[in-house]
């Protein structure tokens, strides 16, 4: 009885269509196409809210990584078995517990709050197992969100 039961439940769930949850690896790709080395950093503080939308000079950054010009930077992440929802990535800074961002090209510096979630990413392939994500910036990135130095 229990294993006809079963059968009836497999059976009408591929009827109607449902997915099963997957969880999948990710993997960040960060694209520099600029002419200038580009220094992401990650802080403990969230700067983007503060009244001045500044970092201050003495604030130290718990996480960074350097793009020079024409290069980029992969960032891989396991399945995000904590999240909710079918498609389970996890978001590109994760596994770090931050709370603040900056993208600097040397002359221009960005608080870019937007870079820790991965809808704000381009999805260039996907299997069952992972999921190929990308942010490219370039110089329209830096005149759009950042200020001068």
């Amino acid at each position: 009885m229990k294993i006809k039961f079963l059968l009836i439940l497999t059976t009408a769930a591929m009827l109607c269509g449902c997915n099963p949850i997957l969880y999948r690896s990710a993997y960040y790709t960060f694209i520099n196409e600029t002419d200038k080395t580009i220094v992401v950093n990650l802080y403990e503080q969230n700067y983007y809210e503060s009244a001045a939308m500044q970092i201050p000079k003495d604030a130290e950054p718990i996480y960074s990584f350097t793009i020079a010009a024409g290069e980029k930077f992969i960032k891989i992440l396991p399945p995000a078995y904590n999240k909710p929802g079918r498609n389970r990535i996890a978001a590109p800074f994760s596994d770090i517990h931050t709370r603040g961002i900056s993208v600097s090209d040397g002359e221009r510096i960005s608080l870019a709050p937007f870079l820790f979630y991965e809808k704000n990413y381009k999805t260039t392939s996907e299997t069952k197992e992972v999921v190929y994500l990308q942010y490219i910036f370039t110089d329209e990135f830096f005149d759009l969100y950042a200020l001068p130095i």
